[in-house]
């Protein structure tokens, strides 16, 4: 259609220019002869693609999971040019880049892509520690960044190992065969995140680590001879009796009895009576008869 339309122009305006030259050369020679030559000329066919499609250009061909094409987001010097959010393949791991960071890799050139997939091989975890999930392997590998940016990991509070707590976890990255912990990690029990900020690309993980407890080794108390010292038993003090003083009688003053007078009769002397003889026996049984009764008077006197 577009090429009749051409053709019919062009000889249209061949007509024309002819008819004006006749034109002209009529008015200076109505004899003379006028030979014109049209030369046709086809236009060039429009550009065509490669392949033909009718409606909207097919969308281009799907990333696979984990991976987020940032060519059109960065800028002269490899600086981001708007704020970029790149999530991991199961979709537990996100990585935020702030604008006006500078991303390049390890040869120096700008970002194409940013890739973060779980591992199917590996590292060990560190010793007596757990990796909580899956490590991730970042990249390009060996990339850097000029600013820092902000990787985020999702946990399940109650996936995690016996004796392992929420504040025991830590974000680290495997380099040279070891597990290198970050600083300054925030946790989030809220929507059980842990954040930290990193300026490379390698193997990350969330590893939590039982508290250490702290033995600590008693030394051994030297054994020393037991001296057992008698016990010195309390001295006994004799009780002293109390002495009770026996209160003193009064004295019982004796009242001296007057000897007895014995009145002797007098008995007619019978006669042919030896008084002589009988006089002193007499005298003597009246002494013996007084001493028996001042010992009776003295006995009485004790007894009370």
């Amino acid at each position: 259609m577009k090429k009749s339309i051409s053709l019919i122009t062009a000889f249209t305006l061949s007509i024309l220019l002819l008819a004006s030259i006749g034109s002209l050369v009529q008015a200076e020679d109505d004899s003379a002869e006028v030979q014109l030559e049209v030369e046709i000329v086809e236009p060039e066919p429009p550009y065509q693609p490669p392949y033909q499609y009718q409606g909207a250009p097919p969308a281009p061909p799907e990333l696979p999971k984990g991976t987020t094409d940032v060519r059109g987001m960065v800028g002269d010097g490899c600086s981001f040019i708007e704020p970029v959010t790149a999530v991991s393949d199961d979709e537990l791991c996100t990585l935020t880049v702030p604008v006006g960071t500078v991303g390049l890799t390890e040869d120096l050139e700008c970002l194409p892509e940013i890739t973060m997939v779980t591992m199917d091989d590996p590292p060990p975890p560190p010793p007596d520690a757990h990796v909580i999930g899956l490590p991730y392997d970042f990249g390009p590998d060996g990339a850097t960044f000029e600013e820092a940016i902000i990787l985020t990991f999702t946990y399940d509070p109650d996936a995690l190992p016996e004796g392992v707590s929420v504040e025991d976890l830590v974000i680290a990255y495997f380099v040279d065969g070891e597990w290198i912990e970050l600083d300054e990690c925030v946790i989030d029990t809220e929507t059980n995140t842990i954040t930290a900020s990193v300026n490379h690309f390698t193997t990350f993980a969330v590893i939590g680590a039982p508290p250490e407890v702290v033995e600590e080794k008693i030394k051994p108390t030297p054994v020393r001879p037991v001296v057992v010292e008698k016990e010195e038993e309390p001295a006994v003090i004799e009780e002293e009796e109390p002495v009770v003083e026996e209160e003193e009688e009064p004295a019982v003053v004796e009242e001296k009895e007057e000897p007895v007078v014995v009145e002797e009769e007098e008995i007619p002397a019978p006669a042919g009576v030896n008084w002589a003889v009988i006089g002193p026996v007499m005298g003597v049984v009246a002494g013996f008869i007084l001493l028996l009764l001042v010992r009776r008077r003295k006995a009485q006197v004790t007894r009370r």
